[in-house]
């Protein structure tokens, strides 16, 4: 995937095809970006059109404070918790990416990642379009999470 194959007009496309969002993603998500980690969300409409790209970084003192990668998830997505409930966001559904240095290989962190997103996602009731690992080498997708258990 990547932003050279992008079609006339992607704007204006629901980001529902996987390959389309990984171009847009490979688009959007710059070298410094890839780099020195962020986390990215597309934000998009009602009919999965992207809306705003979001880039979101931790600084470096609120990862000595959290420890560890898997605290730094759940702040970042807490934030974005915030965002998602005021109307100027308006995102009826939402992408996300981990970009990172390193192999595209999945790994615990992109899990956690994954899990924490998800959890945000059904809370809010806002689709998630897809969760992403982008590297300078591709953009691979996480698989689709599973429906929520039923309760008795």
């Amino acid at each position: 995937m990547t932003f050279e194959d992008l079609p006339p007009g992607w704007d204006a496309l629901p980001l529902t095809d996987h390959d389309l969002a990984g171009d847009v993603l490979d688009l959007f998500v710059s070298a410094r970006d890839r780099e020195v980690g962020c986390v990215f969300f597309l934000l998009c409409d009602e009919r999965a059109r992207l809306r705003q790209p979001l880039a979101v970084r931790l600084d470096p003192s609120d990862r000595e404070r959290q420890g560890d990668q898997g605290d730094e998830a759940e702040v970042l997505v807490t934030r974005l918790d915030g965002l998602l409930g005021s109307e100027a966001a308006g995102a009826a559904s939402l992408i996300m990416a981990v970009a990172r240095p390193g192999y595209s290989a999945i790994n615990d962190v992109d899990r956690r990642w994954h899990e924490a997103v998800i959890d945000l996602t059904r809370r809010r009731s806002v689709p998630l379009l897809g969760t992403y690992v982008v590297t300078h080498q591709d953009v691979v997708r996480l698989p689709d999470p599973l429906p929520p258990a039923r309760t008795a």
